[in-house]
């Protein structure tokens, strides 16, 4: 199985494993709208944090940081994922990967570790400025790191927790990497939803080899989710024109490319309640979830089974392709 494959098994892990009602791809600030509370007490932490980690190992971490907004609006989350019970947020997870083996593009093994304890930094606050929650479970997960920073780093994230801890926090930071990562994301996972994978015998001609070259990113994600996740994710990313925005909100297109007898975007309408547009003939034919893609919000359909996935996976391709 491939790196980008074992990573592509946080999100069911989040929803099947932990509970998470939501979960969201390269979660990003909302700059425009959305407030930003506890600055002061994120600014404390962050100096304290620098000089604690600059004292006891040695490393010059937020170092290219300007302000505490700056700093916060400077990165996303690889995957947020959230657990609400009775109404309220009982858990949140904030997880951080990098599919590059030995998490090369960070340099050096101390900048590595810089980095990494950066973006964990960076998530707390994120959540703690604006969710305003004091807690939250933060994870860097990578199946494939380069053993000569296991340790040190162990040792630096065993250390961020207890500087939190300090501040009354509930912060708890993790580290899923190598053989970890199998134990604790990808068994639990694939037990999880054993018997449940796609069986692509049979499956021919340009199809096949689509859905052969692409199944590794879907291969313990039910179709549902797989829709979703990709879809999020090239919004994300911006891979969408308005050319295909227009198609994906075309009947006809969406039954001849994927089989779908309805679009599989509907604009959402301030005008009308959601239960109405989540509605089609009184079934419900799109998740009540919304997605911002190119500034709009639209619902995605959600009538999707088994069948549709050879066609979606040479979609997915195509958007590939026009990206390149």
């Amino acid at each position: 199985m491939s790196i980008r494959s074992k990573v592509s098994s946080i999100v069911p892990w989040l929803m099947e494993i932990k509970k998470c009602q939501m979960t969201q791809l390269n979660w990003k600030v909302s700059t425009r709208s959305w407030v930003l509370h506890n600055e002061d007490i994120i600014e404390e932490v962050m100096t304290s944090a620098k000089d604690f980690f600059n004292q006891r190992f040695g490393f010059n971490i937020l170092k290219n940081t300007s302000s505490t907004l700056h700093f916060l609006q400077q990165g996303k989350v690889n995957v947020m994922g959230l657990e609400i019970t009775s109404g309220t947020v009982s858990s949140i997870y904030g997880i951080n990967t990098t599919l590059d083996s030995d998490v090369s593009k960070y340099g050096s093994v101390t900048a590595k570790i810089e980095n990494i304890l950066d973006e964990m930094i960076r998530t707390a606050m994120l959540i703690h400025g604006y969710y305003d929650l004091p807690f939250g479970t933060i994870i860097f997960a990578s199946p494939s790191v380069d053993p000569s920073i296991n340790g040190p780093l162990y040792d630096a994230v065993k250390a961020l927790n207890e500087v939190f801890k300090l501040y009354g926090f509930q912060f708890d930071f993790m580290l899923f990497t190598n053989e970890q990562f199998t134990l604790h994301i990808l068994d639990p996972v694939a037990s999880q939803t054993n018997g449940k994978k796609v069986a692509t015998q049979g499956t021919k001609g340009i199809a096949g080899t689509i859905q052969n070259q692409t199944n590794e990113r879907s291969n313990f994600l039910r179709i549902g989710i797989l829709v979703r996740n990709e879809i999020s994710k090239f919004a994300s990313n911006n891979q969408l024109s308005n050319e295909m925005i227009k198609n994906l909100l075309d009947e006809r297109y969406c039954k001849e490319t994927f089989g779908l007898n309805f679009p599989v975007l509907k604009k959402i309408e301030t005008d009308q309640s959601i239960v109405e547009q989540i509605t089609v003939n009184r079934l419900k034919r799109y998740w009540n979830m919304s997605y911002i893609i190119n500034g709009e919000k639209y619902l995605i359909c959600h009538s999707w089974s088994e069948i549709h996935r050879p066609k979606f996976l040479q979609w997915l391709e195509l958007v590939d392709e026009i990206e390149k």
